[in-house]
């Protein structure tokens, strides 16, 4: 049974849901692929951008199946990337997860901003 179906039978009203990230932006990618500065690897990004677009669209066909769920999906591709590509406008300071767990993240500041 999949996964919104299991949490509605147990009762759930709301279910978030997270995009991916422009992991075409993080650093183990730009490193594995010798990029300098705040450019990213742009295939990888569409591929993120594509996903989050099919996954919204997957859980607008499915809301009528599961009354008094509310879905939402959550966007942090956008701001994620805005502030990757405009780091001054947040402090200059940028903290990206180089991995998808928790436990590793990487912090880097913008020198030429």
């Amino acid at each position: 049974m999949p996964l919104p179906q299991n949490i509605y039978n147990e009762g759930a009203t709301r279910l978030f849901v997270f995009g991916l990230l422009p992991f075409g932006c993080v650093p183990s990618q730009i490193t594995l692929h010798n990029l300098t500065g705040n450019t990213c690897i742009e295939e990888y990004n569409d591929v993120a951008v594509s996903f989050n677009k099919r996954t919204a669209s997957l859980l607008e066909t499915i809301k009528p199946r599961f009354p008094g769920l509310k879905i939402a999906v959550i966007n942090i591709y956008d701001k994620l990337l805005d502030m990757i590509k405009n780091p001054s406008k947040y402090g200059n300071i940028l903290l990206l997860s180089d991995s998808f767990t928790l436990n590793n993240f990487s912090t880097f500041m913008c020198t030429e901003c």
